[in-house]
């Protein structure tokens, strides 16, 4: 009995990790296909950085893709001409995606307890 248990234990575990591997790669290909998409419109990206429940693992399945895009181009850029870029992106892409366009001069100069500052400090960085 016991190396039954112990057996479907290894086997839960190893489809859990299994299953987290699998999803990492998935959010990462949704970014990187919005990223196609943010550079389609003539948006320059230094940077992507995912955040929120993908980020430190406490994601479930309603959970949306929370990422902040690092651009030059939303240096001067207003909020609703950001968002309206933003919006664009996600077209066609069937995952729900929450994305913030920052400057690299927002993002270096952020204060300590905003939501740039939690980007930062628990986020993860996805190669373009």
């Amino acid at each position: 009995m016991k190396y039954t248990t112990k057996n479907w234990i290894d086997t839960a575990n190893y489809d859990i990790k299994t299953a987290v591997a699998e999803t990492r790669q998935t959010i990462k290909s949704i970014i990187r296909k919005y990223i196609c998409n943010l550079a389609s419109l003539g948006i320059s990206i230094q940077k992507v950085i995912l955040f929120g429940s993908y980020a430190n693992g406490t994601f479930t399945k309603d959970s949306d893709i929370d990422i902040a895009v690092i651009s030059n181009e939303f240096e001067k850029m207003r909020l609703w001409d950001k968002a309206k870029y933003l919006g664009r992106a996600a077209r066609g892409i069937p995952y729900p995606i929450e994305a913030i366009g920052v400057s690299p001069s927002e993002f270096e100069k952020s204060r300590q307890g905003t939501l740039i500052d939690e980007v930062k400090r628990n986020g993860i960085e996805i190669q373009i």
